[in-house]
């Protein structure tokens, strides 16, 4: 499995840098949203941890878009939208592919 970090690595040059506890309580929120603040229903678990997956690393999932993502979870394109969305403002946090693409649509639609 494809790493983005390995060992002996160095740190980029301004990358901030986070205490044990502060990275501890980020895993605890992401946590609390995988088992949806307690519900803990087995499809909405599975659910949110593939789209996690997604976003940090879509090639993990080895799905490229949101499109792709509905069509593996059984969902609705609307559905997957509402998740990545709930994520998005929750975790203040937007994934690297789906910026690109945001921007690309931005540009599309600047044009018209």
């Amino acid at each position: 499995m494809p790493s983005a970090f390995t060992l002996g690595q160095k740190p980029e040059p301004n990358a901030k840098e986070y205490t044990i506890d502060q990275v501890a309580e980020a895993l605890s929120e992401i946590t609390r949203w995988l088992i949806n603040d307690g519900r803990f229903q087995q499809r909405g678990v599975y659910n949110r941890a593939v789209m996690l997956a997604f976003l940090i690393h879509p090639t993990f999932v080895g799905i490229t878009s949101q499109v792709e993502l509905a069509k593996k979870l059984g969902l609705s394109e609307a559905q997957v939208s509402e998740l990545v969305r709930t994520f998005m403002e929750r975790f203040d946090f937007m994934a690297a592919h789906l910026r690109t693409r945001c921007r690309e649509q931005c540009r599309k639609e600047k044009r018209k």
